[in-house]
């Protein structure tokens, strides 16, 4: 399973297996951040939308118009 980002008004939280060890240690770097025991949902506060895009799909502000909707 590829990681899953979901957005919602209070938070974002992304979604991943236990085995996706990277995207765990991409989300290493973000603080604060809230997750379960075992490393497969991670939430964190939706002023970080920009940050997350950039690290999981490579999505900034140059190429933001070729981003699915």
């Amino acid at each position: 399973m590829q990681n899953k980002i979901l957005f919602s008004s209070n938070c974002i939280e992304v979604q991943c297996d236990r085995t996706d060890i990277d995207t765990q240690s991409k989300l290493v770097d973000i603080y604060p951040i809230h997750k379960n025991r075992i490393n497969t949902s991670f939430k964190m506060s939706p002023h970080k939308a920009p940050e997350i895009l950039k690290l999981l799909r490579g999505i900034d502000e140059t190429n933001i118009a070729a981003a699915p909707a």
